[in-house]
This record gives C-alpha cells, structure tokens and sequence, in this order.
C-alpha cells in the first residue's frame, strides 16, 4: 500500500494513479463524455472530411481532451456506389513498449456494409495493454452520401451523475415538496449571475460563459431569453459595460443544472489577454417543453 494524494517528501504521484482514480469514480465503462465544451460535436465538412469539436472524454481513466475553441479533422473515404456503409471513428489509446510514453489519436475504419461495423482493437489499459480502442462515431452512407454521424453516448457524464443524484432525492418527496425543487415547462426565472467565469476564443468574436441553476429542470427542453444584460470585466478593467441580452447575436443551450451562453460579435470584444474574464448581469429565461 501507498499514498497517493499525501505530501511524501518527493515527486510520487503518476499518470497511472490518476487514471486509477478516474476509472473508480467514474464507473466499469469504455468511456464517459463529459459535458465540456461542444460535447465533441461531430461535423461533416466535406465527402472526405469530419470535424470533431471540442470537448472532453475519459476512456478507460485516461483523460483526452480537444480544448474550447479548437478542433480535429479525421479523413474518410468515400461513399460507394454500390452498397451503403458504415465506417467508425474511433478513440485510439497506444503505450511506447520501450519509453512507457502514452498518447491517444483517432482512426478511421471503413465499413464493409450497412450489416455491419468494422471492429476495434479492443484492449485493457489497466492491464497493460498497450493498444485499446474504443467506437466513438459511426457513420452511416446511403450510397455516396452521409445521412448521419452517431455522437458520443453521454453515459455517466458528471452532470448526469449530479441529475441522477437530484432526480433520486425528488422522488423521495412529495409531489407537493416536488413541485417546489424543479422548473417545469410554462416557468420562468431570474438568474443574476455577480459574477461568473466567462471565456472569449483566440480570435475574440465569442464570449462563453455558464450560468447555474436555483433548481433542476423536469419536462423541459428549451429555454428562451426574455430580458437581461451583460457587462464584462478582464485584467481589472472594464471591457465592455452592460448591454441588452436580447439585442445579442446568441446561443442558449440547457445544462442539467443551468444554461450556457455564447455571443458573438462580428467586430469581436475589445481588451487584451481576454481568455478568461467575468461576465456580470442577469438573465430572464422562459422554460419550455
């Protein structure tokens, strides 16, 4: 037996102690999807081409990561003529035999029919396997054209975990308690947010920022932004004062525990080294099914 997380005198704490750790919380499965990010939201750029945006996956406790703002481009084959197909897109996990350096990368598999999928280099990366994949796309062809790509299962994501969690100790309630813990459809809120942790991509056109629900959701799959406004500070200073969220050029998206904000601005925000700022204001939200 050792200490991990405990002050040893030297360095002692490696890679394979944190995977150990992720893959105990996080449960037996290949890989969980964490709610990062664009949740690696699969894009068709061309016939040859799918863009995987950004966003974070812990495969068998290793840690991968396409950082916000950022992107990977995998290459495909064409569609056939003939036959349609299902090709893959899968994580790839290697360990050096000779160094023990570990890295991870995408492969693509071309299918052979619509019956059936390529398979994977299945492997163990706690037993020492030194190669383990795992299908993360599938891509499906009618013919010489792409109907779809799969994403990501999020099984057992840290949100749905928290959901998991709340959705128990509602059920626990009373429907009359119940009513009073969650937001429905036909609801609406008030969110100040004073502040919260914004980010603005390298080229300064986008602002994203998180803001956290009072309560969780039940029945609900879209909100819309009524009123409110924005104001943002960086380096102690001022970047831009509060303006109309509604006049914004924006994205809502729903979290299970909250709403994620992204604007753009096609003349970009003002300032410098803005990676990271905070973003003041509120936000009046309607709630629908």
């Amino acid at each position: 037996m050792e200490i991990i997380t405990g002050y040893t005198g030297q360095n002692h704490i490696e890679a394979g102690d944190v995977q150990a750790l992720l893959r105990g919380i996080m449960g037996p499965e290949q890989y969980h999807l964490l709610d990062t990010g664009m949740v690696l939201e699969p894009e068709i750029v061309d016939a040859n081409t799918v863009k995987i945006n950004s966003g974070d996956i812990i495969f068998q406790g290793v840690h991968c990561r396409i950082p916000y703002g950022e992107f990977d481009t995998v290459s495909i084959d064409n569609g056939s003529a003939d036959i349609d197909r299902r090709d893959v897109i899968a994580l790839r996990y290697e360990k050096d035999p000779v160094t023990g350096e570990e890295s991870v990368g995408w492969v693509y598999y071309k299918g052979e029919s619509h019956k059936r999928e390529p398979s994977v280099t299945l492997g163990n990366i706690e037993e020492g396997d030194l190669v383990a994949e795992v299908k993360i796309f599938v891509i499906k062809f009618d013919k010489m054209t792409i109907t779809e790509i799969t994403k990501p299962a999020k099984t057992l994501t840290i949100s749905s975990i928290s959901g998991k969690a709340m959705d128990a100790e509602i059920a626990a309630n009373s429907k009359a308690e119940a009513n009073d813990v969650f937001y429905k459809a036909g609801d609406t809120a008030t969110l100040y947010y004073e502040p919260v942790c914004g980010e603005i991509n390298s080229n300064k056109k986008t602002l994203r920022y998180f803001v956290p629900f009072a309560k969780v959701t039940k029945g609900v799959t879209k909100v819309t932004i009524t009123a409110g406004n924005y104001a943002i500070k960086a380096n102690n200073a001022v970047v831009q004062g509060a303006r109309p969220l509604v006049d914004a050029t924006k994205t809502v998206t729903l979290r299970p525990n909250g709403i994620t904000i992204e604007i753009t601005k096609s003349d970009g925000f003002s300032g410098s080294a803005n990676a990271v700022c905070a973003v003041s204001g509120y936000a009046t939200i309607k709630f629908s099914a």
